[in-house]
């Protein structure tokens, strides 16, 4: 998925280096140091956002002649971005697999969020420090 703003571009461009063209996921053998590395030159980038979590669009058209009224895929998006959020801001563990997702919770949770690489399961276990933990 490649959301068209200015500010997903230029973190899509600092991690694109460490993603596959085909498979859009890290390649075989990346280990946990190697994205922790990375992941700190991503959270070094990460634009933070005004609000505390993402957006989710609504459907404003007045037409009832539309053959589609359902969620957009970018709706779909949102609220799992938002799911994700709201499961580590209570303090349990999530997971996600791609490293566009990763880039936007940064933009929510810049300082406290803890991504680890699982390379054996191929996605990354995250998590929030404590506000107290440096």
């Amino acid at each position: 998925m490649c959301l068209p703003t200015k500010r997903w571009q230029y973190i899509r461009k600092e991690v694109i280096r460490i993603i596959t063209q085909s498979t859009k996921s890290l390649p075989n053998g990346y280990t946990n140091e190697q994205w922790q590395l990375d992941f700190e030159k991503l959270r070094s980038r990460a634009v933070p956002s005004d609000n505390d979590r993402m957006i989710v669009p609504r459907e404003v058209s007045r037409s009832q002649y539309q053959e589609y009224h359902g969620d957009t895929q970018y709706q779909y998006y949102c609220r799992f971005i938002n799911d994700i959020l709201s499961s580590i801001r209570r303090g349990r563990i999530d997971y996600c697999f791609y490293i566009y997702q990763i880039a936007e919770l940064l933009r929510f949770e810049r300082e406290r969020l803890q991504a680890t690489w699982l390379e054996k399961e191929r996605c990354f276990r995250l998590s929030l420090k404590n506000r107290n933990e440096k």
